[in-house]
């Protein structure tokens, strides 16, 4: 079901070269409105994340999601055919043609961060979950060695994670940034079942909304798992380039 929807929506990947716009953003009311105009983009699992227009194109970006996938894509709407084309566009040059960070989606990845901690120089935003077994990977290997680094925490609760809200909700409990991170490496590298008593208990509204907000900016930094890593730039940075930079050289 899952090839067979984006076959659908795949319409026509667009080669195109990029003309002179002002990258004008469009509005959160505007984007929706283009659920209902646009037929292509009228689906239930597609989701219009951030959108520019370009003078005579609007760019979007999307999110895809069906059960436990998700997927990045893009969609072009030619203002005067009112055609839209979902896939890839290509500039004259022959690169892919990259959506901007919006000032939209600068300010949601700075709404969806949790708590930060260190005072290295370097300066990171790191998606994460306590639930995943790969950010816990990361956390032991990691321990004690991050000095180096100023990281903005931000966790994306996957849904599949049924034990993250309370996870979330005991780590973000600690009375500072210093303690949050304490509890965080607690749950995550010591295994503390601490957070078991807020299991059973209804979600406080400001988690519901921090965990609802570090949604969006995992969305906006198209981080489609956990650990991902960004540098203050909103730039991709892998996992071994941050793990690498743990280990001491020798002389």
């Amino acid at each position: 079901m899952y090839k067979k929807i984006m076959q659908t929506l795949l319409l026509q990947v667009l080669f195109f070269q990029t003309a002179c716009a002002d990258n004008i953003p469009i509005s959160e009311a505007k984007l929706q409105g283009f659920k209902v105009l646009y037929e292509a983009l009228n689906v239930e699992n597609i989701t219009i994340l951030d959108g520019i227009d370009e003078g005579d194109t609007y760019f979007l970006k999307l999110q895809y999601k069906k059960l436990t996938k998700q997927k990045i894509l893009y969609a072009f709407i030619d203002k005067k055919s009112a055609k839209v084309y979902i896939g890839t566009r290509y500039e004259k040059d022959g690169t892919a043609s990259v959506f901007p960070k919006t000032k939209r989606a600068k300010e949601k990845i700075k709404q969806g961060v949790f708590f930060t901690f260190g005072k290295g120089e370097k300066e990171i935003y790191m998606v994460t979950d306590p639930s995943c077994p790969y950010c816990k990977k990361f956390e032991k290997m990691t321990k004690g060695k991050l000095s180096n680094y100023t990281i903005h925490v931000i966790f994306q609760v996957f849904s599949f994670h049924k034990k993250s809200p309370a996870m979330v909700e005991w780590i973000m409990q600690g009375k500072d940034d210093n303690a949050k991170q304490a509890r965080m490496e607690a749950v995550m590298v010591d295994g503390s079942k601490k957070y078991e008593s807020l299991l059973s208990t209804k979600r406080s509204v400001a988690i519901e909304e921090q965990i609802a907000k570090g949604i969006k900016a995992a969305q906006m930094l198209e981080a489609m798992g956990a650990p991902m890593f960004y540098d203050k730039d909103f730039n991709r940075l892998s996992k071994e380039s941050i793990i690498n930079s743990t280990k001491t050289k020798k002389p």
